[in-house]
């Protein structure tokens, strides 16, 4: 495990009380899932859409992005999560001498 693997874990995952980085990140996506849904409730209103579909678009499509980014983030990371919760234990760990 690299130590940016790590790193990408804990700021992804809940963060922890004095993790500012990964506190932002949280706060970051929830604030973007809640404006998705605001722009769908918009979208669906044909005068709004008619005035800003294109902007509501380019929203969504950037946000999209943003959550692929964060899957696939979240994908290269599941590995370390993993072995991280099932190593606790010393013959669960593959890096763990046999007995």
């Amino acid at each position: 495990m690299f130590p940016s693997q790590q790193r990408t874990m804990e700021i992804l995952n809940k963060g922890a009380e004095g993790d500012i980085v990964s506190r932002v990140c949280d706060t970051f996506l929830s604030v973007l899932i809640l404006l998705n849904l605001v722009a769908v409730c918009l979208e669906s209103v044909n005068s709004f859409h008619a005035q800003y579909g294109y902007e509501l678009f380019l929203f969504e499509t950037v946000s999209v992005v943003i959550f692929v980014i964060e899957y696939s983030l979240h994908s290269g990371t599941a590995r370390y999560q993993h072995e991280r919760q099932h190593c606790q234990h010393p013959r669960a760990c593959p890096t763990a001498p046999a007995h």
